[in-house]
């Protein structure tokens, strides 16, 4: 019988082709390095002929196979079609500053020439990252090709795109559908196509600028192509700024800031109406000389004006050495009879050191040319309000108010350890003077050319003595137009003995006031009021008087404790553990002779020292509250469920301080008394500071006459808080004209007496948050006496996340000038 010869199922080949075109379609459709085509136009035409192998042909036909279909490959320029190896961690690129890359499945190709990561990608090194759904990266050169949600954080910026390429090394590349967002102007730029150069350039194609979120922006600036280097501009070729995407003006070419610090270029305008001035705009232009010097120009123009132009210098190298200078000009085509046509306001202060010599120097500037252009002016972008408030806020004084005289001063001062000298000059000028015409010669005030003070700081005498000496010493000369003038030199020394008591401290001092004229001119009276006899010659030429000062006070306090309930759900919130109310009374005495100064010069109200014997009492109310912070501690702590107490926070919630006194002089006074009868018992005074809750807080001052004239001098307010709602203030100030009576009576000539007038003032200031886009601003003055409304504003804002405009109405002197304008400003731009 003939053996059964077992017959083998004859092999399948055609598969095996056919999975290896599949393969290599798959590597031929990706997008770099490219694949040559012809391999897989033969694959895809080549018919396999039926031949049947055994078992060595199988082997032998596969691993031809498997070497002709390498091979091909190979002379393709394909990354090798072995399949690829799995990675279990991170990888790693090369050079001095690596990337890591991870994904949820990362594999090998080519020996690792190629590494592929889908799911989950992410490169970081350091604050940088690029995140996709793909990632191809070349560990040759530091190529990586990112596809699907791409973000990437390159520095200070942050990038998106469909799909991207980037060179690690010099973090350079292309972005498709791209976009930049730029988080120091907030600012995004997008583009069908973005080249990312060298450093922080970039190169949009059909660009889109905008600050604004959502398909549909606010606004938007559109252009065919955008140049944009980060700290530096933008440029814009055939640019169209947009509203809700609706083309609005046009512009063949156009720059923008693209900085994140401060930037040279246009500021956002001011314009509006009023009745005064018409219509008017102001257009700044600010130059951002370094980093800590810039310069501001306006261009103002008002219809019935004209045009003024303006000019403001800032530098603030350090908090000691830094300056503010403005000057504002205009020719006044509508300006009144009184007041010449060349109007001008010439202000600022400096503050610095001179070398390394270890002196310093401050001064003030302040001269305008007549004495209603800060009053016209003062509510525009240049005006009095906006410099008041730059000047308080950068330098920390404050400038006279727009109706007083203005004035310049400067001086150099230098300090060691216990003295201090100080040398300068001040300048006085009282603009209604030159408003009027008036000729200098009918000027009396008076200005110091030069001045010098010299400062003994307070400290003992002796080492081992508690014996303390303080004084000054200063010399100035004089000047004035119309009046007395010449040198001023003036000693004054004062020890003092602190005596620490039982229940309190005992503080006792004594003074002598020196003081020396030389007059070069004797032309003139004080220039207050000149008497029925006519003008007193000043020839006086000297005075001396000493003083006394007594004080003694003591304080006592007492502190409750609570035991607040430990509650798991108060965890965060500050719980109420103490309060302390300290008691502080203090009694004075205080005591100047009365010494006859009639016959020297009076150029200021140093120069007229007026007599004392007054004795003060005042007691003072402190209440503080302790809070401390309940937090979730363990119970190792020995707090029951883990909680304590931690982070003490104090706050004084009350003030009250009364105070009265008693004036013995007055009480012996003899002159005048037919006119002004005696009052030696000083109103009695309440000040009162409330804070009994986060939202509310309330103060007062209040004198009451012990004489029957009732009250006269009140200032009351309160403030509501809410940060839903904002806050509101009311205020309420009253004087009856007689509020500084006993200062008044002390002048030995009833022509010196300058009684002020009764008063009743009302102030309203209210900030209120409509919603989150809408605020609502309003403020007024009001004389409830002479029914006078000195001002009222009202601003009405609308804010939105990438722009906000607001409305703004002014109503001053009764109504007799009125004034509206509006400003729009886009964020990132403005």
């Amino acid at each position: 019988m003939r053996p059964v010869l077992h017959r083998e199922p004859p092999f399948q080949w055609r598969p095996v082709l056919w999975i290896w075109y599949c393969v290599l379609s798959r590597l031929a459709t990706r997008k770099s390095p490219p694949v040559y085509p012809r391999f897989i136009f033969l694959l895809r035409f080549f018919r396999p002929f039926p031949v049947r192998f055994s078992g060595r042909g199988k082997l032998a036909f596969s691993s031809l196979a498997i070497v002709a279909l390498a091979l091909l490959f190979g002379l393709s320029g394909q990354a090798s079609a072995i399949p690829g190896v799995s990675l279990s961690s991170p990888v790693r690129t090369g050079g001095d500053a690596p990337w890591h890359l991870t994904a949820d499945r990362l594999e090998s190709l080519d020996d690792g020439v190629i590494v592929e990561a889908s799911g989950d990608v992410v490169l970081t090194r350091g604050q940088d990252y690029l995140k996709a759904d793909f990632a191809r990266y070349y560990t040759a050169t530091d190529w990586v090709f990112v596809q699907g949600n791409v973000s990437v954080r390159l520095g200070r910026d942050e990038l998106s795109a469909a799909e991207a390429e980037f060179d690690l090394k010099s973090n350079t590349g292309w972005l498709k559908n791209g976009s930049v967002f730029m988080a120091g102007p907030h600012i995004t730029f997008t583009g069908e196509e973005v080249v990312k150069h060298w450093g922080d350039r970039y190169t949009f194609q059909e660009a889109k600028v905008t600050a604004c979120d959502g398909p549909t922006p606010a606004w938007s600036l559109a252009a065919d192509q955008a140049v944009v280097e980060i700290d530096g501009y933008a440029t814009l070729s055939h640019a169209t700024f947009q509203v809700l995407d609706q083309g609005v003006l046009y512009a063949p070419w156009m720059a923008l800031p693209a900085k994140t610090t401060r930037q040279t270029g246009l500021l956002m305008p001011d314009y509006g109406f009023s009745d005064e001035h018409g219509f008017f705009a102001t257009v700044p232009w600010y130059w951002a000389i370094d980093k800590s010097r810039d310069l501001t120009v306006y261009g103002s123009w008002f219809e019935k004006n004209g045009l003024m132009p303006s000019v403001e210098y800032r530098s603030h190298v350090t908090d000691t050495d830094k300056t503010w200078l403005g000057l504002d000009y205009l020719h006044d085509e509508n300006a009144k009879s009184y007041i010449r046509d060349d109007r001008f306001w010439l202000r600022g202060m400096g503050d610095g050191q001179i070398g390394l010599s270890g002196w310093k120097y401050k001064y003030d500037l302040d001269y305008v040319s007549d004495g209603e252009f800060l009053t016209d002016f003062h509510s525009f972008m240049t005006g009095y309000d906006e410099t008041r408030d730059t000047l308080l806020k950068m330098f920390g004084r404050d400038l006279p108010t727009r109706d007083k005289n203005r004035v310049t001063s400067g001086f150099v001062y230098r300090d060691w350890e216990r003295f201090g000298v100080t040398a300068g000059l001040r300048y006085e000028e009282n603009p209604f003077l030159r408003q009027l015409n008036y000729r200098h010669v009918n000027d009396t005030i008076v200005q110091k050319l030069p001045e010098l003070n010299a400062y003994l700081y307070k400290g003992r005498l002796l080492r081992n003595m508690p014996l303390e000496i303080e004084g000054e010493a200063s010399t100035a000369y004089m000047y004035r137009e119309e009046g007395t003038s010449g040198m001023r030199t003036e000693i004054h020394p004062v020890l003092s003995l602190p005596v620490d008591l039982k229940y309190g401290t005992l503080i006792a001092s004594g003074g002598l006031r020196q003081t020396l004229y030389h007059s070069t001119s004797v032309s003139g009276n004080t220039p207050l009021v000149v008497g029925e006899g006519g003008r007193r010659d000043q020839t006086g030429e000297s005075r001396t008087i000493p003083e006394v000062d007594v004080q003694a006070y003591t304080s006592a306090q007492r502190v409750w404790k609570f035991t607040p309930d430990l509650d798991a759900e108060q965890v965060g919130r500050y719980q109420l553990t103490a309060l302390r109310h300290t008691l502080q009374p203090r009694v004075s005495y205080s005591w100047v002779p009365n010494v006859d100064q009639e016959k020297n010069p009076f150029y200021d109200e140093d120069d007229r020292i007026l007599p004392s014997s007054v004795l003060n009492l005042s007691l003072t109310n402190l209440v503080t509250l302790r809070r401390e912070l309940l937090s979730s501690g363990s119970a190792e702590d020995g707090q029951r469920s883990g909680l304590s107490l931690v982070d003490p926070v104090y706050s004084e919630i009350a003030r009250v301080r009364l105070s009265g006194g008693y004036d013995f002089r007055e009480a012996r006074r003899k002159k005048f008394r037919d006119v002004l009868p005696r009052r030696p018992i000083l109103d009695l005074a309440l000040d009162t500071t409330l804070s009994p809750l986060d939202w509310l807080s309330l103060w007062n001052q209040t004198y009451f006459s012990m004489h029957g004239e009732g009250i006269t001098r009140n200032d009351v307010g309160v403030t509501f808080t809410n940060r839903r709602w904002g806050s509101w203030s009311v205020g309420y100030s009253r004087r009856n004209g007689y509020y500084d009576y006993q200062d008044i009576v002390k002048y030995d000539n009833i022509e010196d007496m300058l009684f002020d007038k009764p008063l009743e003032l009302v102030t309203n200031a209210l900030e209120l948050k409509l919603n989150q886009r809408w605020s609502l601003g309003f403020s007024s003055q009001d004389d409830l006496l002479t029914k006078e409304n000195y001002e009222r504003n009202v601003r009405l804002t609308y804010s939105d996340p990438c722009f906000r405009v607001s409305g703004y109405y002014s109503s001053e002197r009764d109504g007799k000038e009125q004034s509206i304008r509006l400003r729009l400003e886009l964020l990132g731009l403005s």
